[in-house]
């Protein structure tokens, strides 16, 4: 199972992960590997995930894990663990964006549900599926007008940020973080390896860059400019999201030193002279079009290269 899961990320698959977030990243894939109902929660399939009686009844063992919880008119949608694409579960090491979307889609028709809160604790996830998520629970947002906030306690970087991007208000834990808005991938070279073991593979192909990027070659430059140039793409859309949903603004105003991560410590005194309010628990930050984004300006933040 672990290995099923590992091949998500494998070779040159783009991810949404916080680099500082490597261990946790690990830990939860092993612990949903691990989990006593992985072959049942790692079967599903989008066929369905996208099922029509996607909400199990109450005396379905499995339907603890498709929570839908409503306290005091707030649904509470839980983003937990590593974000998964195809995957219509929450649990504490893994949360899908298919799940996401019908428990919000559920939420924007329930009467009962006067607004709609998402509880974050991630530290990122795949790029496949997230973007088409977050479009489509904006656009619920838009047609049932109720408030949405996300709360990241402790934490909500790159997808989940994402995510966190579809509520007016973003509210940190004091110790909390957001941000990393960025993509990663990467290339194992084998080569030197194999070279002083005596192997070499050869590659019969039809095509001239049929096998650019196998992990037995190092990477030409041509490859990696190729591979460079759709990691580019893939963030100049995670930065078009987070300008549009942030109060529609420009995505050419946002500045490079906003590629980091803010975290709720280390932000200094002159961050905090925004419309957002510091209390002694929480910060929250309103839904001004970047307005987490340039609490990562200052000499205090932690610098995240490659992602923000």
């Amino acid at each position: 199972m672990l290995k099923l899961l590992a091949s998500r990320f494998a070779d040159f698959t783009p991810a949404l992960v916080n680099e500082q977030q490597n261990s946790v990243f690990d830990a939860n894939l092993n612990a949903l590997a691990a989990s006593e109902d992985s072959d049942k929660l790692l079967a599903a399939d989008a066929q369905v995930s996208a099922d029509s009686n996607f909400w199990l009844d109450a005396d379905n063992y499995m339907a603890r894990y498709r929570p839908y919880k409503v306290q005091n008119g707030m649904l509470l949608i839980p983003v937990a663990g590593v974000l998964l694409h195809n995957y219509p579960w929450a649990t504490p090491w893994a949360t899908g964006y298919t799940y996401l979307y019908e428990a919000f889609k559920r939420g924007a028709a329930d009467m009962d549900v006067k607004k709609i809160g998402f509880l974050i604790h991630s530290g990122g996830g795949e790029v496949a599926g997230c973007f088409e998520a977050v479009e489509k629970m904006i656009k619920l947002k838009e047609e049932c007008k109720k408030p949405v906030r996300a709360f990241a306690h402790e934490y909500a970087y790159s997808a989940a940020y994402a995510v966190a991007t579809v509520a007016d208000t973003i509210v940190v834990s004091r110790t909390g973080g957001v941000g990393s808005i960025g993509v990663v991938t990467s290339h194992v070279d084998y080569s030197k390896m194999l070279e002083d073991i005596g192997m070499k593979i050869t590659f019969i192909t039809f095509g001239k860059h049929k096998v650019d990027g196998n992990p037995y070659e190092a990477l030409s430059p041509e490859a990696k400019d190729r591979i460079q140039s759709r990691i580019n793409e893939l963030g100049e859309v995670f930065v078009a999201t987070v300008a549009k949903n942030r109060r529609k603004m420009d995505a050419k105003a946002v500045p490079a030193p906003s590629f980091n991560c803010v975290q709720r410590a280390t932000v200094a005194p002159s961050a905090r002279n925004s419309r957002s309010r510091s209390s002694a628990t929480s910060r929250r930050t309103s839904a001004s079009p970047m307005s987490s984004c340039r609490r990562t300006t200052p000499r205090r933040t932690t610098r995240l290269p490659g992602r923000l």
